[in-house]
């Protein structure tokens, strides 16, 4: 009992130390790109399984239009930390939390939101009414446990584009969508069930 309760002290001591280097490396990275004052594009990745901090001073870059996070985020940053001017913002891997949609939906400048690989791990996605105020494209890819999607009332009422690549378990589009199918200038529907592709 001693020697697991010792190697359980030892395993979550590891876990700490190599999330306070991974974030001590990120840190380190964002220091060094603040210096580019007017970087209007960002992408970045963390390996094996690894975990972006919660806070990266992303908000720091004033010109910043464009990020692209590739890896698990435990918690995103509130919307005052993202980069104020953020047009576009493209997720991977990032196995959000399900309330953190709510903190996309409040990016005042978002015109292009795309939800990546696993990225959103959960059966049921809300955009709540009113939300996504200047949204235009939006991708939906291999999102594999999504079974549900509604939105709400003048919600996305700028969506231009909207493509739903590989989300396997995804029932049917939103009724307040299907309003919008022909007004769309793009509808992309990839690898999807044909009973899904039916109901458009």
């Amino acid at each position: 009992m001693d020697r697991r309760r010792r190697l359980s002290q030892h395993d979550q001591s590891t876990t700490t130390g190599n999330r306070k280097i991974i974030t001590e490396k990120v840190n380190l990275v964002i220091s060094i790109l603040k210096r580019m004052c007017y970087l209007q594009s960002l992408s970045l990745e963390v390996m094996n399984n690894e975990t972006f901090p919660t806070s990266m001073g992303l908000s720091n870059f004033q010109h910043l239009h464009k990020l692209c996070l590739k890896g698990k985020i435990e918690k995103l940053p509130d919307v005052c930390e993202f980069p104020p001017k953020l047009v576009k913002l493209s997720l991977i891997g990032s196995e959000l939390q399900k309330d953190s949609i709510v903190q996309l939906e409040r990016l005042p400048y978002l015109k292009m939101l795309v939800l990546g690989n696993q990225s959103y791990k959960w059966r049921e996605l809300v955009c709540s009414s009113e939300v996504f105020p200047q949204l235009q494209v939006l991708h939906l890819v291999s999102l594999t446990e999504l079974e549900e999607w509604t939105v709400e009332d003048n919600a996305m009422m700028k969506l231009k584009h909207l493509k739903i690549e590989s989300c396997l378990k995804l029932k049917k589009i939103p009724e307040r969508l299907k309003l919008f199918t022909t007004t769309l200038e793009k509808l992309g529907i990839v690898a999807m069930d044909t009973g899904f592709e039916q109901q458009i």
